[in-house]
């Protein structure tokens, strides 16, 4: 189980066009200034990432088993340790290098989080 409360693989279903509509709810609730969270950007590279998608306690969750990515959650705030927590099961469950991306600037991480920044990551879309 994963994402603090009892969550599990199982509770994610493959984002698909057929089952979009939780993410355009949070999108429409929780506005983001990253493209990362547009309904067609998560549909494009679903084939590379094959995104996975869950709701539970007010949160979206969007998830890459494949590529060991998280999306810092839309909905309800999460506190450090809550984050921690699910960084930390998901990495037992699933062993490797997990990383929770899009963290809004804001943040606050506290001591137990490492915060990085990537600048490949940021300039992508300026490289063409």
């Amino acid at each position: 189980m994963f994402c603090g409360s009892g969550m599990k693989r199982e509770d994610f279903q493959l984002l698909t066009k057929e089952n979009y509509t939780p993410v355009m709810e949070f999108n429409r609730n929780y506005p983001s200034v990253s493209c990362e969270w547009s309904l067609s950007n998560l549909l494009l590279y679903g084939d590379t990432y094959q995104w996975h998608i869950a709701v539970q306690s007010g949160r979206l969750w969007i998830v890459s088993f494949l590529e060991e990515y998280i999306f810092y959650p839309k909905g309800e705030p999460i506190y450090p340790e809550e984050l921690k927590t699910v960084l930390s099961e998901l990495t037992r469950q699933y062993p490797g290098e997990w990383i929770c991306g899009d963290v809004p600037a804001d943040f606050q991480a506290g001591n137990d989080l490492v915060m990085t920044c990537d600048p490949g990551e940021t300039d992508y879309i300026y490289d063409l």
